[in-house]
């Protein structure tokens, strides 16, 4: 699936799986882990929601990656195995 696709599909559970929009955004941005910052930040503002809150929901999720599970994000944002 595209990011935009998997926005979609992530919008069904906000209330249920996901308590709000921040949880949302951060699953859509580690599922995508190919995914660039620019990317994830386009597909983000055509889908409705504002470029700095997915700019720092891409942040956290990619921090959280690089702090729990040792991976390492190179300058366009995308995971790598370290």
């Amino acid at each position: 699936m595209s990011i935009a696709e998997d926005i979609k599909f992530a919008e069904q559970d906000l209330g249920v799986e996901f308590k709000g929009v921040a949880p949302m955004l951060r699953y859509v941005a580690a599922i995508n882990p190919q995914a660039t910052r620019q990317e994830f930040i386009q597909a983000c503002v055509e889908a409705g929601y504002k470029a700095n809150t997915a700019a720092n929901r891409f942040h956290e999720s990619r921090s959280f990656d690089r702090d729990n599970y040792g991976m390492i994000w190179d300058k366009e944002g995308r995971l790598h195995e370290a």
